[in-house]
């Protein structure tokens, strides 16, 4: 057979020989953060497994070079970074407007002096009135007693009427005022007393809202609450008294603002409380 078959099969039964006889381990170190070094250290501190292969080689008249070590590269995968992420808390929209709790600013007033009105059956605005012109009015019973409103015949302005207990044709006039509210005034309750309060609504020509809120103690009527409101809103009754004033951004037309507040009134105590929180969706309302 060819002789070069014959030198490679001496050189494979040489290296298996040589692997049984010189027993090495193989030491695994790490060389920078991603490399493995694999060094192949022999038994014979004098003769390298690199050094005996390659003189075997040469002397069968073989070309062959065996490294005496070897480098792995081994790429580790980046650390995973887990971000904790929370959800977002809820954000309540704040106020920023103060709701008021006092009567500054009410078109109602008690007149300088009272003002008897004799109640005429058959005309019982004109007879109201007190000038003989009225263009509507109201009377109702609370609490076994009548009370009333009318307008001033002429725009003049509205009277609100307390009748006598002892003689039921008989009123007088407990509040008045020169301006005529932009709709009738509301017998609702919105003190939560279950009696009838009456609500008077002023709206001004930029759209402005002004509310007069009367209570009837002890057979007077009195204003205990006034309310300005931007552009505003009102729901009246059932105890509860709700009412929205615009709050203008940049950019908007005053009269017609983008965001509102929200004014919820009760009574306790006797006084008036409120609550105030922004509710950029309003109503239509009821003045």
């Amino acid at each position: 057979m060819n002789s070069h078959y014959w030198k490679r099969k001496a050189l494979l039964i040489f290296v298996a020989t040589f692997a049984f006889g010189f027993a090495g381990s193989f030491l695994l170190t790490r060389k920078g953060a991603n490399t493995v070094r694999i060094v192949a250290i022999d038994s014979t501190p004098d003769t390298t497994v690199g050094d005996s292969i390659a003189d075997t080689t040469s002397a069968l008249g073989l070309d062959s070079t065996v490294a005496s070590d070897s480098t792995i590269a081994v790429t580790e995968p980046p650390p995973v970074t887990t971000a904790a992420t929370k959800p977002p808390k809820p954000t309540t929209p704040q106020p920023r407007s103060t709701p008021p709790l006092t009567t500054d600013g009410a078109f109602l007033s008690q007149p300088e002096s009272p003002e008897p009105r004799q109640l005429n059956p058959d005309d019982q605005c004109a007879s109201l009135s007190g000038t003989g012109a009225a263009d509507i009015c109201d009377l109702v019973s609370i609490g076994g007693r009548s009370y009333g409103w009318v307008f001033i015949g002429g725009g003049q302005g509205v009277d609100l009427l307390t009748g006598d207990p002892e003689l039921p044709d008989v009123f007088t006039v407990g509040l008045r005022s020169g301006s005529i509210p932009t709709q009738k005034p509301r017998f609702v309750d919105v003190t939560g007393d279950g009696q009838p309060d009456i609500v008077l609504g002023w709206r001004g020509d930029d759209g402005g809202l002004d509310v007069d809120i009367v209570e009837i103690r002890n057979g007077s009527l009195v204003v205990t609450l006034h309310l300005h409101l931007v552009d505003g809103r009102l729901s009246a009754g059932g105890g509860s008294l709700d009412a929205w004033t615009g709050v203008p951004q940049e950019g908007d037309d005053p009269q017609n603002p983008s965001s509102y507040d929200k004014w919820s009134y009760t009574k306790q105590g006797g006084r008036w409380v409120a609550t105030s929180e922004r509710d950029d969706n309003p109503p239509t309302g009821q003045l």
